[in-house]
């Protein structure tokens, strides 16, 4: 029989359906996890469960508490990996968190081993591929990202790891594992993760204005600029200098650095 359904569409679901297929498309493979982890594991990685929310009756000690977090299971989902000798990993999950009375969707992200490089060539995978997922992603929904130097994190190295900025707020975290973390996990390899409030990401997606504008006229023009900074400058303070300088700026990159006499 002929049925009309009053059902409202509902909009997270697809805007969170079009994130996993951007992701795929980057090259990520999407993992699908349980919402349960164990105390060995987070002990493993420097991370506290006081605060978790626990089980009263858990199936085994792996699945002792709901996890605060997604990139915990997304390690282990590498191990089991490395342990079948697949050493070249790339994956992303996207579900809830349960951090007390709430329930936040996030989205995070483990690479490791090698990468495509051209037909026949691979390279090792570093902190700026987890920067560029993370930029990519943010681009996709409109939005842009502002990296910042992330100290006191156990579980990350200290000299590879940022807090990412999207518009102001404090959006998440991408790093490498910290190498005492990789020695109790008993990962050979570096590990590179990242993890970010999607739910929030999405809300001010939504928010925003989107402008549509012609195709230019004319090509593109490309400036090679050189300027003298101390070693120690963030490359983003930089890159917002020479934005500041031109309105019609649509791309900055940095291509070369010489230290020396």
């Amino acid at each position: 029989p002929l049925m009309h359904s009053e059902v409202k569409r509902d909009n997270h679901f697809n805007a969170v359906l079009e994130v996993k297929e951007f992701l795929a498309s980057l090259g990520l493979s999407e993992a699908v996890n349980y919402s349960f982890v164990g105390k060995e594991l987070y002990e493993k990685l420097r991370l506290s469960v006081d605060k978790l929310l626990k089980i009263a009756n858990p199936l085994s000690s792996e699945w002792v508490y709901m996890r605060d977090r997604l990139f915990p299971s997304l390690v282990r989902n590498v191990i089991t990996n490395l342990s079948r000798h697949e050493k070249d990993v790339s994956l992303f999950e996207v579900a809830r968190v349960f951090k007390g009375g709430e329930e936040p969707v996030h989205v995070a992200f483990a690479l490791t081993g090698r990468l495509p490089e051209g037909s026949f060539r691979r390279r090792p995978v570093d902190f700026y591929d987890v920067k560029g997922v993370v930029e990519s992603l943010v681009d996709f929904l409109g939005l842009s990202a502002r990296f910042e130097p992330l100290k006191g994190v156990d579980y990350l190295h200290p000299g590879r790891s940022a807090s990412v900025l999207v518009e102001g707020f404090e959006a998440g975290f991408i790093g490498s594992l910290h190498p005492d973390v990789l020695e109790n996990l008993e990962i050979s390899q570096e590990v590179f993760v990242g993890e970010l409030v999607l739910s929030e990401l999405l809300k001010i997606s939504a928010g925003r204005t989107h402008y549509f504008r012609k195709i230019p006229r004319f090509p593109p023009v490309t400036r090679d600029i050189a300027v003298l900074v101390d070693i120690d400058r963030p490359v983003a303070e930089v890159e917002r200098a020479i934005r500041e300088a031109g309105r019609h700026i649509e791309k900055v990159r940095l291509f070369d650095v010489y230290t020396g006499a």
